[in-house]
């Protein structure tokens, strides 16, 4: 959580941040906006509910707690419901976030992402490269 609490410093110095993202393992879920106020929020607004901000409250591991939204579209109805679960039940998700000061209120924001895919590196990406890379047609076969 260093990333989470340098983002926070830094953000008295607007000149200075810079957007970063952060991969957090292992929080608890402590809110989560709820099926029924995304359904009012859509109807006040007259959009779909897909488009209305899911807002995520979480805390790590050490006990501070952090907040981040993303769009119900964006989140998915399987990491939303995720989400809900973990809320409910109290098992840890890993999220990730995408931190970045709002140009509108000078306001340090994140965009939050369930992850649950497995952590890889970039030898991982490669490990199978010349067995399994798929071979692209010539665009002069395209064109003739």
């Amino acid at each position: 959580m260093p990333a989470i609490k340098n983002a926070a410093e830094i953000a008295a110095t607007p000149s200075a941040f810079k957007e970063l993202d952060v991969d957090i393992d292992s929080v608890t879920v402590l809110s989560v906006t709820g099926p029924r106020r995304i359904a009012q929020l859509a109807q006040d607004k007259s959009c779909s509910p897909l488009d209305v901000y899911v807002k995520v409250r979480f805390s790590t591991e050490d006990g501070k707690e952090y907040e981040g939204a993303n769009k119900l579209s964006i989140l998915g109805k399987d990491a939303y419901q995720k989400f809900l679960d973990a809320r409910v039940s109290g098992e840890k998700v890993n999220v990730s976030l995408h931190i970045y000061r709002n140009r509108t209120t000078g306001n340090v924001e994140a965009f939050v992402y369930l992850n649950d895919a497995p952590k890889a590196s970039i030898d991982d990406l490669f490990a199978n490269a010349e067995s399994t890379s798929k071979k692209t047609s010539s665009l002069t076969d395209l064109i003739g």
